[in-house]
């Protein structure tokens, strides 16, 4: 999300409080998943909130470490989740919808 941990942390607990979103992934280490996932749980957010948490984002047989790695394997997944839930007629399938162009998103949702 950002260069702030600290920012990250404050952005993740507002998320998964709304609870309201299609799709929530932070660029970070397993490393980072614990400490949030620690902090966040002291802060009253459930184990079933946390699992809708990616992090680290992105395909995982994708190993490169570069920006352009990192960028494709993100872009990879959102792609992945957004063909999963193609066509689904749940409240959580519109905001997908909305990556679509306007002449595509009647027919998801």
């Amino acid at each position: 999300m950002t260069h702030n941990h600290a920012l990250d942390l404050e952005l993740s607990a507002a998320l998964l409080k709304r609870n309201d979103f299609a799709y929530f992934g932070l660029i970070g280490s397993k490393t980072k998943r614990v400490k949030f996932e620690h902090r966040l749980r002291d802060r009253g957010v459930d184990a079933a909130q946390l699992q809708r948490m990616r992090c680290p984002m992105g395909l995982s047989e994708v190993k490169g470490k570069l920006p352009v790695e990192i960028a494709i394997s993100i872009a990879g997944e959102i792609i992945a989740t957004y063909n999963a839930h193609f066509g689904q007629h749940t409240a959580s399938a519109e905001p997908i919808a909305q990556l679509l162009p306007a002449s595509r998103r009647s027919q998801a949702i």
